[in-house]
């Protein structure tokens, strides 16, 4: 892994949920700070927000390093405290299995409409594409959208702050229901 991913350790993943429980939930959060996060379009729109860079910070985005390194973790970050800022209620699924295909579709079983995913493949695909923190700011906060609002927070962040190669096919395994074959989520491997 390069150094420009974050890694969020069980630990981070904690304190990433509670920021957004202060910040963001609709149960205990700031309805400012939620609704100023909401009209951030973009990573310099938040770059100004006091709560997206307590983030950052928290994550460890901030750390000393390569300055290219760090301000691509800092704009995973400020993504990531963006697109939090619309979930309105932590769901323990996950965002791309709730969105993806019931079953796995390989296996002809799934052919009927109810069981189509709400994601379509096209969208999935070009999700699949995205390399710039503003695009996936955009395109996922989409995907929480089309959630209702309902994701698994430390799960969302972790995809968010490490958008890679490995991440990608996580959720793509886990977009066409054959989760058992994606690769780990250890974070002790991923650092």
């Amino acid at each position: 892994m390069t150094e420009t991913a974050v890694v969020v350790t069980p630990k981070r993943a904690d304190a990433v949920f509670d920021w957004w429980r202060r910040n963001c939930s609709n149960a205990d959060g700031s309805a400012g700070t939620r609704a100023r996060l909401r009209r951030c379009r973009s990573v310099n729109d938040a770059v100004s927000e006091p709560a997206a860079l307590l983030l950052a910070r928290i994550v460890g985005a901030l750390a000393p390093g390569d300055s290219s390194a760090r301000s691509r973790r800092v704009a995973s970050a400020l993504a990531a405290a963006v697109v939090l800022a619309h979930v309105r209620e932590h769901d323990e699924r996950t965002l791309v299995r709730q969105l993806g295909w019931s079953a796995f579709p390989g296996d002809g079983t799934t052919e009927s409409t109810a069981e189509r995913p709400r994601l379509s493949e096209v969208r999935f695909k070009r999700l699949m594409q995205v390399r710039d923190s503003d695009e996936l700011l955009t395109q996922v906060t989409r995907l929480v959208s089309l959630s209702d609002g309902k994701v698994n927070v430390p799960e969302l962040s972790r995809a968010l702050l490490r958008w890679d190669d490995i991440q990608r096919q996580r959720w793509a395994f886990q977009y066409y229901a054959a989760d058992i074959a994606a690769p780990p989520s250890n974070t002790e491997n991923d650092a």
